[in-house]
């Protein structure tokens, strides 16, 4: 099981939003785990965001 942390941005407007995210995966492949962090994040911001920065906590 790994931890992931992702920092993301995305516009509210004309407001920047910057947010951390974190998730549980089994997932071993780093572009897989990318993409099912946009997609959260993409969840909860209800907008297209972009990952900034992602580590293993």
């Amino acid at each position: 099981m790994r931890n992931i942390v992702a920092q993301y941005i995305y516009f509210d407007g004309p407001m920047k939003v910057e947010k951390v995210i974190g998730i549980q995966t089994e997932l071993t492949d780093d572009k897989e785990v990318e993409k099912l962090l946009e997609q959260e994040a993409e969840k909860i911001a209800k907008t297209t965001v972009k990952i900034t920065n992602i580590r293993e906590a």
